[in-house]
């Protein structure tokens, strides 16, 4: 399950004060297009431990500062631009599904306020960067401030590699002595577990390089920023977020391909045919096979998936409360009910049951045909709208992989609502309308033949 609290009792230094203070008057007194700096900032070098607790409900720094960013927007009227598409009201489905069966199936006052939080994290940031982001150049912005938030927080993470102490234990919800596991430090920053620090870097890895076109003057230090971003990945000593790496550097790889994404598809399906094919146990084992050579618990995350569909009837209808029993001896000393979910997707199903799962996948679905869709449109654009675009979709794949490992919590959830809402926006900059997908396709021809060809 979920946890989106870290204690009952109000924790904030004078050093989080000061900052909360700083970044709220950023956030009322910057122009719009600059409005998600402190967001950034604080979901990199603050940790969830630095909150207060109002009436017995947790408000950590960034969660107070999405209520800055709110007061901003209702202020100047900059939610206006909205306008409603087909991910928005997909996305408030799924918090509402999230909401009402997670409430419903634990009948309790605290399971409710449990998931107003997860609603008020998920809405706040997603609609919050709906109303900021307008354009590529904000994209690009984005990318800027990340390039340099992760230069100095790299360093952090090198001397917690160095060191065993981890710098941000003084802010709280962090431990002061780093993981140890297999005699490798697992190094976490200011999130709640290493993989999620790691998953950090690797998605970001990817999202930077949207600039590499768009800015050549900055081209040195996005290669700092690239060498930043996979030092945070690999101290993380987390075989997710490694692997996630690797998916990135594919996709990137995959630019040479775009204008036949067709031979991509269908590679990927022939692909996982033929590792069934030959794979004795079924297809979501190769996370085991994996794990033999990258190291980490790839076994128990394929097991874990067999146990889920196994146990279909248990979770289907409203989610379920006990999977003691699915592997036992892996039970969570917090939770003696329930085992580790080490897999968003599982998570939602076993939260919200298989409405919420469907409307989960729905969302990313419709990512990827927005993405899709952009891409078609703009083939004969400049390079940098093609080359963002497309980085935004490898980006995509990158967290959607990276759910099968691991459960958003927390700061790292900024990054997928950034990336949401960036997609999201381009159905109202390019004015994309779904129904109209196949005709596009018939009518583009450049999908297939390339620019070259279509123009002759």
């Amino acid at each position: 399950m979920m946890d989106h609290t870290i204690g009952q009792t109000t924790n904030i230094n004078l050093l989080g004060l000061l900052f909360f203070i700083i970044m709220a008057l950023i956030i009322l007194v910057v122009k719009r297009e600059k409005v998600f700096i402190p967001i950034i900032l604080t979901s990199c070098y603050i940790t969830i431990g630095q909150q207060f607790v109002i009436f017995g409900l947790n408000f950590s720094i960034l969660r107070l500062l999405i209520f800055v960013c709110w007061i901003r927007i209702i202020l100047k009227k900059e939610y206006i631009y909205i306008k409603l598409n087909k991910i928005d009201k997909t996305i408030l489905l799924w918090v509402i599904s999230l909401t009402l069966v997670f409430t419903l199936k634990n009948g309790t006052a605290a399971a409710f306020i449990n998931r107003m939080g997860h609603a008020y994290d998920a809405l706040g940031l997603y609609f919050m960067f709906r109303s900021v982001i307008r354009d590529l150049d904000d994209v690009h912005r984005i990318a800027k401030i990340i390039t340099f938030a992760v230069l100095p927080y790299s360093v952090l993470m090198l001397v917690e590699k160095s060191t065993g102490m981890n710098m941000f234990s003084v802010f709280g919800g962090v431990p002061m002595l780093t993981q140890i596991r297999n005699g490798e430090l697992r190094c976490q920053g200011p999130f709640r577990h290493p993989i999620l620090a790691g998953t950090f870097g690797t998605v970001n890895f990817v999202f930077i390089l949207s600039l590499w076109y768009a800015d050549k003057k900055f081209r040195p230090v996005i290669l700092f920023g690239i060498i930043a971003t996979i030092i945070i990945a690999v101290t993380s000593s987390s075989s997710g977020p490694f692997l996630g790496l690797g998916i990135g550097i594919i996709g990137l790889g995959c630019w040479y391909l775009r204008n036949k994404t067709y031979l991509i598809k269908r590679g990927i399906i022939i692909g996982l045919f033929g590792l069934d094919l030959f794979m004795k146990p079924p297809i979501w084992y190769i996370f085991a096979k994996l794990s033999q050579l990258t190291g980490g618990t790839g076994w128990y995350r394929s097991y874990l998936i067999n146990q889920f569909l196994f146990y279909f009837r248990e979770w289907v209808f409203l989610g379920t409360n006990y999977t003691a029993h699915w592997m036992g001896g892996y039970v969570m000393r917090s939770n003696p009910d329930m085992i580790d979910i080490t897999n968003w997707y599982i998570g939602e199903g076993v939260n919200g049951g298989l409405i919420t799962l469907i409307l989960f996948i729905y969302i990313i679905v419709l990512s990827f045909r927005t993405v899709g869709i952009a891409r078609r449109k703009n083939w004969n654009q400049p390079l940098k709208i093609r080359a963002t675009i497309w980085i935004c979709a490898v980006t995509l794949v990158v967290h959607v992989s990276l759910f099968l490992s691991t459960t958003y919590l927390d700061q790292i959830m900024v990054y997928w609502y950034i990336l949401l809402a960036i997609i999201s926006n381009f159905i109202q900059l390019y004015r994309i309308n779904f129904k109209h997908d196949k005709k596009i396709r018939k009518l583009e021809v450049s999908d297939y033949l390339g620019p070259s060809m279509s123009t002759r």
